[in-house]
């Protein structure tokens, strides 16, 4: 009798039981594959550094932040259905004449979810887990 109680608790037990290794999200992923970085200077005397990035994620927005004569802003960038994603950024520009050799660099964020958080922030974001990375660029220059 006991040894049907036994088991008849521990089969209730592990029917009720949740499997959470099914149930959990995989951590967030930010993959970077190639990087690209140049220079331009626009007619207007403006010069410009963009980067060409490419890779996957398995968050739903990513974001690069950009620099413009100080100001700081970021791009939104969104993973395809198979989580790739490639975008082609400017990242700062000066109206400042730029002479000489330069390393720059950003920043890349993916993040869980599109929805935006509740509080405010300086750059465009999404919400929930986060992953950053900071991308550098060789040395660069200005051609005229």
């Amino acid at each position: 009798m006991k040894i049907s109680i036994i088991i008849a608790v521990s089969f209730i037990y592990l029917s009720c039981t949740k499997d959470y290794q099914q149930d959990e999200q995989p951590p967030l992923e930010l993959m970077i594959d190639t990087t690209e970085w140049y220079t331009s200077i626009s007619s207007n005397g403006f010069y410009h550094i963009s980067v060409k990035v490419q890779g996957r994620t398995n968050g739903k927005l990513l974001t690069i932040e950009t620099y413009g004569d100080g100001l700081v802003g970021c791009k939104k960038v969104y993973p395809s259905e198979d989580g790739s994603y490639a975008a082609d950024v400017e990242i700062a520009f000066s109206h400042r004449k730029i002479k000489g050799f330069h390393k720059y660099h950003t920043f890349i964020t993916a993040y869980e979810f599109a929805k935006p958080p509740s509080e405010p922030v300086i750059c465009n974001s999404g919400s929930g887990e986060k992953v950053r990375r900071k991308i550098e660029s060789d040395t660069l220059t200005f051609s005229p």
